[in-house]
């Protein structure tokens, strides 16, 4: 009877031990209040038939800087403060969070178009999507507007 009593406890205690391990080893990228938190990094890459365009975008802990990546130049400088505004709405708007995860491509498809966006919030949220010939919800929509914001802020020359 007290052996029968042991060996419950036993399997209760793993697997719990199991579950608990399992939840510690899983990666951990969520995708959670990510309104009430700054983005730290953002990375936005185009390309394929068009010419190739790199953003990315670092804070530094006191400003955000700008890298823009062309086939032809690089250049390097601050955000006007009013920009990251500008993409937040721009994330809001089109719910690019529920991006995240995806990956998809046409194998099929001999020519066209490649993206990847990457975005890391303060919280330690994270947002990774990328595809090739194969888009996300209102991908046309949010690359028209963050290239001319960002296209705008590499205009920008601060004095």
């Amino acid at each position: 009877m007290k052996l029968a009593i042991l060996m419950r406890l036993f399997r209760s205690l793993f697997l719990v031990t199991l579950v608990g391990l399992a939840f510690a080893v899983l990666p951990f990228d969520p995708v959670e209040n990510y309104e009430n938190s700054q983005i730290t990094e953002l990375s936005l890459s185009r390309g394929g038939y068009r010419v190739p365009k790199f953003f990315e975008i670092e804070f530094d802990g006191l400003a955000y800087n700008l890298t823009v990546d062309r086939y032809d130049y690089a250049k390097h400088h601050k955000l006007k403060p009013e920009a990251m505004d500008k993409i937040r709405e721009v994330l809001f708007n089109y719910d690019v969070p529920s991006w995240n995860g995806f990956d998809k491509n046409d194998r099929f498809a001999l020519d066209g178009e490649d993206f990847s966006l990457y975005i890391t919030f303060s919280n330690g949220s994270r947002i990774s999507a990328k595809g090739s010939n194969k888009f996300p919800k209102n991908y046309r929509e949010v690359m028209r507007e963050l290239e001319a914001i960002l296209e705008d802020e590499s205009n920008y020359q601060q004095n």
